[in-house]
């Protein structure tokens, strides 16, 4: 009810990205308001005090943040006993995520803390004697689900990474030097391994499944901003393929985490293309087997219409092969 009540109050001004009106974000006792100036912000609270009134249900002021954002960024905006943030030196905290404008800091707030409460629930359990499959499981049911709500929302440095790897061997061995190999230890009990957790390649595969959730029939608003963003700049027929190749002056156009999803995607996504059937199913543009001066392309004019190497009735005809003397497993296009 007191969300009807905020959208039908035109004194309240919501964000307009990209001709999409952001009001506000809600999931159990947390909420997150995008407004657009100051008088948003006052007739906001007017609303809160109106409906607790009726309702007896109150904001604990005391746990309330208000903070500038673009053009406003760093400014003391404090109002009504909330809570002042400047986003250039502090975070604000949304559903267990710090958000700052100094990246730094912001993966210090969210991974620095995580990692001590990993090395702890560690401590807690390396005094006791587990089985090497019981350590492989608290490793991955009590020490690393702590940070897979983040790796989903936020980029991790590779330090991060490479001290969380360090301290899931050091527990496993008990600080001496491993006598399997942790690759053979992530595969499945029939492939001789005993299911452990490769933490980049999870970290990488939760990125990843981003992709998914994006382009599920669902709508959520926070996916229009990242689909804009990529019509924009990379097509509107843009897919994720399996061969994808984006130049870096095209990834430098967006966000850090949406580059390191792109990243990983197109290291560790890639499928070789050697026979006839996975040859004539290639998406012509940003494919790492179809160049131009070594570089992957698109005709702007002709992107929209979604074509792969080989379409038959077309008034374009596409032929794809492997050309070895140009460069060894690339695929050859000639258009006529």
């Amino acid at each position: 009810m007191l969300e009807r009540i905020l959208k039908a109050n035109e004194n309240i001004k919501p964000i307009n990205i990209f001709d999409h009106d952001f009001l506000y974000t809600a999931y159990a006792d947390d909420t997150t308001f995008f407004i657009k100036d100051k008088n948003s912000v006052i007739e906001l609270l007017n609303v809160f005090d109106n409906f607790s009134e009726v309702s007896g249900l109150k904001p604990n002021k005391t746990k309330c943040e208000i903070a500038g954002i673009g053009s406003l960024k760093g400014v003391n905006v404090a109002l009504c006993g909330l809570k002042s943030v400047n986003l250039n030196y502090e975070t604000i905290k949304i559903l267990g995520c710090h958000f700052s404008y100094n990246k730094k800091i912001q993966q210090e707030n969210n991974f620095r803390k995580h990692v001590t409460n990993i090395e702890n629930v560690l401590n807690a359990w390396r005094m006791r004697h587990l089985t090497l499959e019981g350590k492989i499981n608290v490793f991955k049911s009590l020490a690393i689900s702590k940070i897979i709500h983040l790796a989903l929302v936020t980029p991790i440095f590779n330090d991060i990474v490479d001290y969380l790897s360090k301290l899931q061997k050091k527990f496993i061995w008990k600080n001496k030097n491993p006598k399997i190999k942790h690759d053979t230890l992530c595969k499945n009990y029939e492939q001789g391994g005993l299911k452990s957790v490769n933490i980049f390649s999870k970290i990488v595969s939760l990125q990843c499944s981003w992709v998914q959730k994006l382009f599920d029939k669902i709508f959520h608003e926070w996916k229009v901003i990242p689909l804009y963003l990529f019509e924009l700049y990379l097509g509107k027929n843009f897919k994720f393929h399996s061969n994808l190749l984006i130049r870096s002056s095209l990834l430098q156009k967006f966000p850090s985490y949406y580059q390191e999803i792109f990243k990983n995607w197109c290291k560790y996504l890639s499928s070789s293309v050697s026979v006839t059937s996975t040859i004539m199913s290639q998406f012509l543009w940003y494919n790492s087997y179809i160049l131009i001066d070594k570089k992957s392309f698109i005709f702007s004019g002709m992107s929209n219409s979604s074509m792969k190497t080989f379409i038959p009735g077309q008034k374009f005809y596409f032929f794809a092969k492997i050309c070895e003397k140009i460069q060894t497993r690339s695929l050859f296009c000639l258009l006529v």
